[in-house]
């Protein structure tokens, strides 16, 4: 029956082959990185939860019937000290993804590093990502975004030897910073390894 057909049908049919061979890995990739990033392909619309406030309604009391018994004066509790209360309560999905580069990646001295994250809410006014490095040599902090800024991504370069001169091993991390200095999230660390001569 494949005789029978004419010579152009035989090449349309090669091409299809060649094509769909070509093309199925790509469309594999692509259904693949899509489910990946299912639930961050849209930021979520409305705002951040606010707390509510409950309000109590006013009790009226009944004067007291039978004579009430008289209590020695109380000494005064020491008071506590204030702590600062934190600027806004952060929503329990509230995480750090981070992106790249991944656990134990390995850099050169000359090399340059790009920390690649994602954050699931549009950032409020008055916060900001801060990049850390940690290792034996001490914290450094490599830098700070303020906004989204590679498409809905966070992306900040560093060279390694921003990282330390004396770090071979550490560990990178992203922190959500409210103006006033107070460390609102962290996320998790990762290990970053720098090969030295």
């Amino acid at each position: 029956m494949a005789d029978s057909l004419p010579p152009e049908v035989g090449i349309w049919r090669r091409k299809a082959v060649r094509t769909l061979r070509i093309a199925s890995p790509l469309l594999f990739l692509c259904l693949v990185l899509l489910l990946l990033n299912w639930p961050f392909a849209s930021p979520p619309t409305g705002s951040l939860p606010v707390a509510e406030t409950a309000v109590v309604p006013p009790v009226s009391l009944a004067p007291a019937t039978t004579p009430m018994a008289v209590l020695p004066p109380l000494t005064p509790l020491p008071t506590a000290t204030p702590t600062p209360l934190p600027t806004a309560t952060l929503p329990p999905e509230a995480q750090i993804r981070l992106l790249g580069p991944p656990e134990d990646a390995l850099f050169r001295p000359d090399d340059s590093v790009g920390f690649y994250w994602r954050w699931p809410f549009p950032l409020e006014e008055g916060r900001f990502f801060r990049v850390i490095f940690r290792s034996v040599a001490g914290e450094v902090a490599l830098g700070e975004v303020v906004e989204a800024n590679f498409g809905e991504l966070f992306f900040l370069s560093a060279s390694v030897s921003q990282l330390g001169e004396t770090a071979v091993n550490g560990q990178w991390q992203v922190q959500l910073i409210a103006t006033s200095g107070q460390v609102l999230l962290s996320s998790k660390p990762r290990a970053l390894r720098i090969l030295r001569p």
